[in-house]
């Protein structure tokens, strides 16, 4: 019974990290809670990023726009993308961990490319909550596509 309870568990949990995505309805015209500035620190959440149909840069919304070279903190999962020794340098800052392996694979402005300038780095920092800060980058080529990159200035557990 315990064997059969833990799979169960397993099957669900893996199923709720499959159908999260950002609603692609979000409310433009009121971004209050998705997006707030502290400090000139915005906080942006995926919900207000992947809130559209993206199919070109003509999709993306004028607010998600006016936040292009501006300094953020998001807050997400890490997908490591290249290492320096034990550290990683860049990475896939996604809404779940569950985006890569386990989930439907995240749509173009579904997740962020974060990158640290040269000679900086974070801990493999993988399956925790983090709040990642830099500055957002929107529409530029980066290694792995999507529509925002960032130049990261640091990583925090949540």
């Amino acid at each position: 019974m315990v064997r059969v309870l833990m799979i169960f568990c397993l099957i669900f949990l893996v199923a709720l990290g499959v159908h999260y995505r950002p609603t692609q309805n979000f409310d433009y015209s009121s971004p209050a809670n998705a997006v707030q500035t502290v400090n000139g620190l915005t906080k942006v959440n995926f919900d207000f990023l992947g809130g559209y149909r993206y199919e070109g840069e003509k999709d993306i919304p004028p607010t998600v726009k006016e936040l292009d070279g501006k300094r953020v903190e998001i807050k997400g999962f890490m997908l490591p993308i290249d290492f320096d020794g034990a550290v990683v340098t860049s990475f896939m800052l996604m809404s779940t961990q569950a985006g890569c392996c386990f989930g439907v694979i995240p749509r173009d402005n579904e997740f962020v490319y974060a990158e640290f300038p040269k000679g900086k780095s974070t801990k493999f920092l993988i399956d925790v909550p983090l709040n990642v800060t830099g500055v957002l980058h929107i529409g530029r080529d980066t290694l792995v596509g999507g529509v925002y990159s960032m130049t990261v200035e640091s990583v925090r557990k949540d």
